[in-house]
């Protein structure tokens, strides 16, 4: 186990995500920075977005980050480089990200996930049901089956 020590941000940590190699944390000073796992030191400080980080997911190279400009950005951990900036068709706060090699799921305050597709660069489905705000969500891959199962997290009461 190693200690994150967390100069890098200027203020609360309001994300964060790992997988076996990196860390990702996001921010209220608007960046996202990527952590190596094992010796607890930043890689990388990914900025651009326009407001504070609300949500952050990852999935081999590629970061992404909501934020309260109501966007949705995605990064190569590697190069630095933003591979895209979307916003929810209904311009929605996203309170959670979930991330695999073909979609990000968002969850929205208004009351459902949205999908979107890598690739295509496209938002391709709305999952609706909830009867609240989404606040966070998950996503695993069963490669036996070739589905998808999202799973969220809608706050009760107060």
């Amino acid at each position: 186990m190693c200690e994150l020590r967390v100069p890098q941000h200027e203020t609360w940590i309001t994300g964060l995500a790992a997988d076996a190699r990196r860390v990702v944390t996001g921010s209220n000073d608007r960046t996202v920075v990527v952590w190596d796992r094992v010796d607890g030191h930043w890689s990388h400080i990914l900025k651009g977005a326009a407001g504070q980080i609300t949500a952050v997911g990852l999935h081999g190279d590629v970061a992404v980050a909501a934020a309260r400009d109501k966007t949705l950005r995605l990064w190569d951990m590697v190069t630095e480089a933003q591979l895209a900036c979307v916003s929810p068709p209904a311009r929605d706060l996203v309170n959670g990200v979930a991330v695999d090699e073909h979609l990000v799921v968002a969850a929205c305050t208004a009351n459902v996930l949205r999908v979107f597709c890598r690739r295509s660069g496209k938002w391709v489905r709305e999952l609706h049901g909830h009867a609240g705000p989404v606040y966070g969500v998950d996503m695993q891959v069963s490669f036996a089956l070739s589905r998808c199962c999202v799973f969220s997290q809608v706050k009760v009461g107060n």
